[in-house]
């Protein structure tokens, strides 16, 4: 008789292993977070909105009164320098001033010439600098 238990218990212990071979186990997918989306640009070479426009010169502005130093001394933060900048630029390019929208090409030419102005130079309105003055950024 203790053949016939042993025979059992290692049936028994076969028939377990083999059906938790078989179970399945499934993860739950996992949630995965889009990645920020960059600033909107011109889909097929079209016009932007005269805001993102602006949003983005503002940006220039900043990265540029960084470089002079000027964020800690002048600014107290980048996003105090955009806060201030963003209200002075406001009124200096609008969809009044461009109807047509912003030209892509302009406004990267335009943020270009921002991020790289002489340091002694006020930009205190949109069109200190010549890009980005609006008969470069206005499409037509």
């Amino acid at each position: 008789m203790t053949r016939s238990r042993q025979l059992l218990a290692v049936t028994g212990v076969a028939v377990a292993i083999m059906s938790l071979g078989g179970c399945e186990r499934r993860r739950e997918p996992v949630a995965i977070e889009p990645a920020p989306q960059p600033p909107p640009t011109a889909i097929g070479g079209g016009p932007l909105d005269t805001e993102a426009a602006v949003e983005r010169i503002v940006e220039a502005r900043c990265v540029r009164e960084a470089s002079c130093g000027l964020i800690g001394t002048k600014w107290a933060s980048h996003e105090a320098c955009v806060e201030v900048a963003s209200r002075e630029y406001a009124d200096d390019l609008t969809e009044e001033d461009c109807p047509n929208g912003v030209d892509g090409n302009g406004l990267s030419q335009c943020e270009e010439a921002t991020r790289t102005a002489d340091c002694n130079l006020a930009l205190d309105v949109v069109g200190r600098v010549p890009a980005c003055r609006k008969s470069t950024l206005c499409s037509r």
